[in-house]
């Protein structure tokens, strides 16, 4: 864990910054201090919408940290946590941001790309109270890209498999460089040679399984904001496809030339209809957070003896304990809410939701849950079309029904047991949330009537 206090000097304004500490700091961005990240790097808000949008919900404003280095203060821009910390690698002040120089040393790079290298250098995270010069899982800093050597190298692959893959598709080694590589065995290239501004992505860390990513720019900023959101790049999928529509929202370019160097596979029916909504998982991960800090607000004003009965946050073994009985990982922004509050206890009957009369469930009931339907549904109990391995109940009204939320795709469905139907409510996690912290404020002391 890391607090200011682990550094010799924090600055949240530039009023106060001393000559010793601007060495190799740009002045533009010491100005700056005390803004959110979109107000101080809004090139990179436009170019990447939903990491800027979840480095400002999820983390707090820039400030600027220093450690005295012999006679010289060492100072470098981050957002710090009690789990971890965001360092920015800032361009030093002698480098240009724009102009003729810096439009020819970043030609290779996709047009939004080039936000990640004008007011710094990429970002990356860390649980320790220091930053990095090399790192993994966000793009790399520009001296710290690697060409097929260096990544032979670092997957422990034989350098001998980068070489036949090079010479098969009449690429340079020397001039195509991996710009960011990850746990997950990810890793994303560039050709600076040939400056088609194409993203070659290898899969699994292995030259037999690389392809042209198709929308490149989106699924960068899909992967990024899912990361500053606390996610794992263990499991994310480069490859899924994106509904048309968020590419249009999302304003990707494409190229004059879209006809890839190399063959890009195709996923199947199935893989598409589960991973369609990949997008709105990350927009979900930006927007529940502050829903959740509204809800809490209305509780300590209204409800103050109904949130005092709510359970404490659930810990990572018991969100690991409901994942294990599922056939798809819990999406980010839904372990968000059971890290806030981990339901109610089984004796504490009071509704929790204002038009529903629903209760909020803990982990512990929601694992009991799971295991009976597995149960009921293997007996042949109740028909297999109206369950699924996918759902998770969330909600129960006390008397059987469920409100559940599908894994996949994030839609929320309501279970009716004596029917068994399952009827979709909302689109997603975050518009049933939306509505119900609307009705209570809107509602104020009598958002808890169940007239309303």
């Amino acid at each position: 864990m890391s607090t200011d206090k682990d550094f010799d000097f924090v600055w949240d304004s530039g009023t106060n910054v001393p000559e010793k500490a601007l060495t190799w700091l740009r002045l533009e961005l010491v100005n700056r201090l005390g803004s959110s990240v979109t107000q101080m790097f809004p090139e990179f808000a436009k170019a990447f919408p939903l990491t800027a949008q979840a480095m400002a919900v999820q983390w707090p404003a820039p400030k600027l940290y220093g450690r005295n280095f012999e006679d010289k203060i060492i100072a470098r821009l981050g957002m710090i946590r009690n789990d971890a910390n965001l360092f920015f690698d800032c361009t030093p002040s002698f480098s240009d941001v724009s102009g003729s120089s810096f439009d020819r040393n970043r030609r290779m790079l996709p047009k939004k790309w080039v936000e990640l290298y004008r007011w710094f250098h990429s970002f990356h995270i860390v649980t320790a109270p220091q930053w990095l010069l090399g790192w993994k899982n966000t793009p790399t800093s520009w001296s710290n890209r690697q060409d097929i050597a260096g990544i032979c190298e670092l997957t422990n692959q034989p350098k001998k498999a980068g070489k036949s893959w090079a010479a098969s598709h009449k690429i340079s080694e020397r001039s195509f460089f991996a710009r960011m590589w990850t746990d997950g065995g990810d890793v994303l290239w560039l050709d600076e040679e040939r400056c088609d501004h194409k993203v070659y992505h290898m899969r699994n860390n292995s030259f037999k399984d690389i392809v042209v990513l198709d929308n490149a720019d989106e699924k960068l900023d899909m992967y990024l904001a899912h990361i500053v959101s606390g996610g794992s790049p263990i499991g994310f999928d480069f490859r899924a496809p994106i509904a048309p529509h968020r590419i249009a929202n999302h304003g990707a370019n494409k190229s004059d030339d879209d006809s890839p160097a190399i063959m890009i596979e195709t996923q199947d029916a199935k893989a598409a209809i589960e991973s369609e909504s990949a997008a709105s998982f990350v927009q979900q991960s930006a927007t529940v957070q502050p829903l959740i800090v509204r809800l809490e607000q209305w509780l300590k004003e209204y409800r103050v003896d109904f949130l005092e009965q709510l359970l404490p946050p659930a810990t990572d073994a018991q969100l690991a304990a409901i994942e294990k009985k599922l056939a798809s990982p819990l999406p980010e922004y839904f372990k968000q809410w059971l890290r806030w509050r981990n339901g109610q206890a089984t004796s504490f009957y009071a509704s929790f939701h204002p038009i529903t009369a629903e209760m909020m469930m803990s982990s512990d009931s929601i694992l009991s849950t799971l295991e009976c339907m597995a149960e009921i549904v293997g007996v042949g109990d109740v028909p297999e079309f109206s369950w699924s391995e996918y759902l998770v109940p969330f909600m129960d009204n006390g008397g059987g029904d469920l409100t559940c939320i599908d894994c996949r795709t994030g839609i929320i469905y309501h279970r009716n047991h004596e029917d068994c139907d399952l009827d979709e409510v909302y689109p997603s996690f975050s518009a049933w949330l939306v509505e119900m912290v609307d009705t209570l404020e809107q509602n104020g002391s009598k958002g808890w009537s169940f007239d309303v």
